[in-house]
């Protein structure tokens, strides 16, 4: 009699345990369909897409659609997936900045010590609040950060980089260089290029 009641517990708890590993697995193969089903690859369509947005992004959706051969809605819904999927993360106007005082830009590279996220992150969230600052890179290598800055003149140079740069406690180096010109591709970077290894 006793060996039955072990066996029919044994019996139990293996059922229970299957019953846990089926939860589990259901729930991860609803997780991988759910993640398939938004990371899904991108077809001919949607890099087309995104190749004529990363050229124009002021383009309208009937335009981009024709140009695609494709139906207005399909389009829309194809960027709107674009967007919510993490693909597009933002659209930007390209200014001209000496139209609106902005008479020289220059890259500021700089050494932070200690060297550590929460520094690193302060400043780059106290950076970007200043109409100077166009832009941030968290670099690897010889300097932290590059800076890309438009400003009036050299004067206003010379007193922001002292002001909002140096004058921080993190900031051990700071190399000021002149931006003569600065020009964006616009093509789309390939990486599933076939001929490639």
């Amino acid at each position: 009699m006793q060996l039955i009641d072990i066996n029919s517990k044994t019996i139990a708890n293996s059922l229970e345990n299957q019953l846990k590993l089926g939860i589990v697995l259901s729930i991860l193969f609803t997780f991988r369909y759910l993640y398939t089903k938004t990371m899904k690859k991108l077809d001919d369509i949607d890099l087309r897409i995104l190749t004529i947005l990363y050229k124009n992004a002021d383009i309208t959706n009937k335009e981009l659609a024709a140009k695609i051969g494709i139906a207005p809605s399909t389009c829309l819904e194809r960027v709107k997936r674009l967007k919510n999927s993490g693909v597009i993360k933002n659209a930007f106007i390209d200014v001209n900045l000496k139209t609106i005082g902005g008479n020289i830009e220059a890259i500021a590279a700089i050494r932070l010590q200690p060297y550590n996220k929460e520094v690193v992150n302060r400043l780059r969230d106290d950076l970007l609040k200043l109409p100077e600052i166009l832009s941030m890179y968290h670099m690897g290598g010889s300097y932290d950060y590059f800076i890309h800055m438009s400003l009036r003149d050299s004067e206003h140079l010379r007193n922001f980089v002292f002001e909002a740069i140096t004058s921080r406690d993190e900031v051990t180096t700071v190399e000021t260089s002149l931006i003569f010109e600065h020009s964006r591709s616009g093509i789309l970077p390939n990486f599933e290029d076939e001929s490639a290894p």
